[in-house]
């Protein structure tokens, strides 16, 4: 019987024939803290600023993580990871640090979510198709599912509850 973690124990080959990895970081609650979106383009507060400047340092610094596209929305960060030999979760680390660090230096209210999304990219399609979804993020983004304001994100209603005596 396979364990739980068993997907670990697979060299990195036969999990990504890429060797991208995609990741996906919200704020807590979505909160829109990066900025707004207005006609399809993202208008950055200055914690977007903050998380930009972040970005392009982690671009600039060569530490083993090549970054090769990324985009900032008002309540979460995409970035695309191209094959590199170094642990993307540090890289990842450093930057929800370093946005944090900043948004503390200037005194905003500012919270990540506690854990991130990350996903291998399998195939050149499927990097292809995250490429395309990174550039045209902002444009759909009154469809996308982590935008609060989408009518369609709506919590879905409780059909029982535990201790329910009906």
């Amino acid at each position: 019987m396979a364990s739980f973690f068993s997907f670990w124990e697979y060299p990195r080959r036969e999990i990504s024939n890429t060797g991208h990895h995609f990741i996906t970081i919200c704020t807590r609650n979505r909160m829109p803290y990066f900025g707004s979106i207005i006609n399809g383009h993202v208008d950055l507060t200055v914690v977007g600023k903050i998380a930009e400047f972040e970005f392009r340092k982690m671009v600039n610094n060569d530490q083993g993580a090549f970054l090769e596209d990324w985009v900032i929305m008002p309540n979460h960060v995409h970035a695309l990871f191209g094959p590199f030999s170094g642990d993307h979760t540090v890289a990842i680390r450093r930057f929800k640090t370093g946005v944090k660090s900043w948004t503390n230096l200037c005194g905003f209210d500012f919270q990540w979510q506690i854990r991130f999304h990350g996903y291998f990219v399998r195939d050149e399609l499927e990097l292809r198709r995250i490429r395309w979804y990174i550039r045209k993020n902002p444009v759909v983004w009154k469809s996308d599912t982590l935008n609060r304001e989408n009518p369609l994100n709506l919590p879905k209603p409780r059909l029982w509850a535990i201790g329910d005596r009906r």
